[in-house]
């Protein structure tokens, strides 16, 4: 949903199915599962409004690139 809605995403390396999109500094923040890294990368997007910007670009761009949305989802698992 976050990058749908051009958001960059902050994820934990043990996270599992986000880290397949969640490009460290490209996308998002891929962190250590600690509070406090997470705190430290929520103030830095909002310290570089900018930048996360940026990266949330990116992340809409991974999403239409990959068709991942509910109607090409639906339409993959109907075909198996």
């Amino acid at each position: 949903e976050a990058f749908l809605s051009g958001k960059p995403v902050i994820t934990t390396k043990d996270a599992g199915g986000p880290t397949e999109f969640v490009e460290d500094r490209k996308t998002g923040f891929v962190v250590d599962p600690e509070p406090r890294q997470i705190a430290e990368k929520i103030e830095e997007l909002w310290n570089h409004k900018d930048e996360a910007a940026t990266m949330g670009a990116r992340g809409r761009h991974l999403i239409d690139r990959y068709e991942i949305n509910w109607n090409a989802t639906l339409e993959r698992l109907l075909k198996h």
